[in-house]
């Protein structure tokens, strides 16, 4: 398998039509694959090289995969905190919305007693100016002809 081109494993492709076809094939490969020995290809200084930097790459990502895993549980915790968090407040809320709504309730009667006896009042009010207005009017009127009978 010396280096086969792209356009060549193309037209071998194109070639495989069946399954029969594909599995031939695939064997082929496979027994070719067997009998390559990359240490006649590849020299053993470059061979070092490789695993040096293999190890090097496995660190970065190992490095990579701890961070990633930090911040993912300071982010999972943050989240967590901030759900408590929420969580409280509502339900300081949602009591103190209760207790006003008991106090409102206890209280409400007390204020509607009040606003009922003001608007009795004012009504009253309104009456006593309306009839001593009237009472006036109506003694002015008997003045005024009172005044034009003497005459």
């Amino acid at each position: 398998m010396n280096q086969l081109k792209l356009s060549q494993i193309r037209e071998e492709l194109s070639k495989i039509k069946d399954y029969d076809s594909l599995k031939k094939e695939v064997k082929k490969l496979i027994a070719e694959i067997d009998k390559f020995d990359f240490k006649k290809t590849i020299s053993e200084e470059r061979m070092k090289y490789i695993e040096k930097k293999f190890v090097e790459i496995m660190n970065a990502i190992q490095t990579v995969q701890n961070e990633v895993d930090t911040v993912i549980k300071k982010v999972t915790k943050g989240r967590k905190d901030a759900t408590k968090i929420v969580k409280t407040a509502r339900t300081r809320f949602m009591k103190q919305k209760k207790d006003l709504e008991k106090m409102a309730e206890k209280n409400f009667s007390y204020f509607s007693k009040k606003a009922k006896a003001a608007k009795k009042s004012a009504l009253a009010k309104a009456k006593k100016s309306f009839k001593t207005k009237a009472v006036k009017t109506v003694k002015a009127a008997a003045k005024s002809k009172i005044k034009k009978a003497s005459k």
